[in-house]
């Protein structure tokens, strides 16, 4: 009995990431966006020192004309890796759908470090995509956030940041609207 247990305890585990994880690039999905994000609204102390970043690509379409899906999918794929990277341990990614992600920042002490962190985002994402076809690409994302303190509930603060992305797609000169 112990042996089965364990084989449904694993089979459970597996069922769960698969729920929760985009299978394309291994982000955490729009379901655990959710889940964290309303976690994360229902925690005062959390919501003193974090806030939400919408990162939207603004040529991806292109890419996907150009070069194929295929290849599409594996700039999605490095978007999804140097996102995971640049949070590391403090900050969590999400892939919400196509070419949209999220980014929930936790422990910043201001709004000028979401700024900084903002434009390091930015410098990360200037560097080319391999497209392993013997070509290069850049693809720059429109990054729009919001304070988590500034918001009595989930759906303000993500419609916030979701304005803010879309009048920095807009805007096309500075890619960073708060």
């Amino acid at each position: 009995m112990e042996e089965w247990q364990l084989r449904l305890q694993a089979k459970n585990a597996q069922l769960l990431r698969t729920a929760l994880h985009d299978p394309l690039t291994g982000l955490a999905n729009r379901a655990a966006f959710r889940s964290g994000i309303n976690t994360l609204m229902n925690n005062s102390d959390a919501r003193k020192t974090s806030a939400l970043l919408f990162l939207d690509g603004d040529n991806f379409k292109y890419i996907n004309d150009t070069w194929g899906h295929a290849t599409g999918d594996r700039v999605l794929i490095e978007i999804a890796k140097r996102l995971a990277e640049f949070g590391g341990l403090r900050h969590k990614a999400y892939r919400l759908g196509g070419d949209e992600f999220a980014m929930v920042l936790y422990d910043v002490q201001s709004e000028s470090e979401v700024q900084q962190i903002c434009s390091a985002l930015t410098q990360i994402f200037n560097l080319p995509f391999d497209l392993h076809n013997g070509h290069q690409t850049t693809m720059t994302l429109s990054i729009g956030y919001a304070m988590t303190i500034a918001h009595a509930s989930a759906e303000k603060l993500q419609e916030l940041a979701d304005h803010n992305m879309y009048q920095a797609k807009h805007q096309r000169a500075e890619k960073l609207v708060r």
